[in-house]
């Protein structure tokens, strides 16, 4: 059972690390043991016969238990990926292009000749 925690992880780990996809990937068939739908659990009433056997109390299928909190946390975190996507967008578009570079320095260079001409005149007598 160890083992199928480290892979869960690890094939979490890989899938967070993959470049975004134009599709969603397909939802993988289930494991053995695995729950085939959501719970949901809460402070005081017993949890559903579906997850726990009433008789033994033991666990009849695997899952995940999430906090309600996180679970929330990572809803709003995903609706935040729109925004970022729209403000790296901005971003890249207000990069300076080669000529708006070149077009300020040659400004400062014109001042600093101006400059250097208005301080070489003011020196002549």
């Amino acid at each position: 059972m160890d083992r199928a925690w480290v892979a869960l992880v690890l094939s979490c780990t890989c899938l967070c690390l993959q470049p975004a996809q134009a599709t969603p990937p397909e939802r993988p068939p289930a494991v053995e043991g695995e729950c085939t739908q959501a719970f949901p659990l809460s402070v005081g009433p017993a949890p559903a016969e579906g997850i726990v056997d009433p008789a033994t109390g033991k666990v009849l299928c695997g899952g995940v238990l999430l906090p309600t909190s996180l679970v929330a946390y990572y809803i709003e975190l995903d609706s935040w990926k729109d925004v970022a996507v729209v403000e790296i967008e901005q971003l890249e578009a207000q990069q300076p292009t080669f000529w708006s570079k070149w077009g300020e320095r040659a400004q400062w260079i014109a001042v600093g000749i101006a400059t250097g001409i208005t301080a070489w005149a003011l020196t002549q007598d």
